[in-house]
């Protein structure tokens, strides 16, 4: 996935759908990603996207004037469902449990990435993962198993309740929390207009993913 593919997917998704908005979802932990230096690269290129996507429509609704263009498509936002984050959480405490890493690096890192100043700088600290991203189960050949994503143990005799095959998620552990976040990110769309409230928009959508995209209980429910 490069940048030009990325802008004609959610050109052709806003010309076919009608939409305002959309969601992108950044990609979280399979199998079927071998590198976890190539899956950041790829998730910084959504959030840069976003970002840029961002810049342009504020460019365009200052400049243009005329009522064809300062229409819907003037209105378009873009918010990030960070799966990545939500993925990566879950990983990081399961190979703490199986002696990946060590409980001390574990949770200095998660309290690293949950200060993270940005989605740069959170991305750059989930790499010190990739030696435990590394421990893996032959599945069958070319296919291997995350042991930190799909196993219980370290032999991989017991599933984890995270994915269902290393791909797919096992929505009984974690459905509610993925709908929650995808709901709070379209009331953050429905109470902005347009892009006029890019700052508030902004901070709803860190919110909803730092309510939702994460493992710590769930106190409240986000009201806008």
């Amino acid at each position: 996935m490069n940048s030009n593919s990325l802008e004609d997917l959610v050109d052709t998704t806003f010309k076919e759908t009608g939409a305002s908005t959309l969601i992108l979802q950044t990609i979280g932990i399979s199998n079927n990603v071998h590198d976890l230096t190539k899956l950041v690269v790829a998730n910084r290129r959504i959030w840069e996207y976003a970002t840029n996507f961002e810049v342009k429509m504020l460019q365009k609704s200052s400049t243009i004037t005329s009522p064809i263009i300062n229409g819907p498509e003037s209105k378009r936002q873009i918010f990030i469902m960070d799966i990545y984050a939500y993925s990566i959480t879950l990983f990081l405490h399961q190979s703490m449990e199986l002696e990946l890493i060590t409980k001390d690096f574990g949770n200095e890192l998660i309290d690293k990435m949950e200060n993270a100043a940005n989605y740069d700088k959170f991305l750059n600290l989930t790499l010190s993962l990739n030696e435990a991203y590394n421990h893996t189960i032959p599945l069958k050949k070319n296919v291997k198993r995350k042991v930190g994503h799909f196993c219980a143990d370290k032999n991989c005799k017991k599933q984890s309740i995270i994915t269902t095959d290393g791909m797919h998620w096992c929505m009984d552990a974690t459905g509610e929390r993925i709908n929650a976040a995808i709901a709070c990110l379209t009331e953050c769309s429905l109470n902005k207009e347009g892009i006029s409230n890019i700052i508030d928009a902004r901070q709803c959508e860190k919110d909803c993913n730092g309510q939702y995209m994460n493992i710590h209980p769930v106190t409240s429910i986000r009201r806008m």
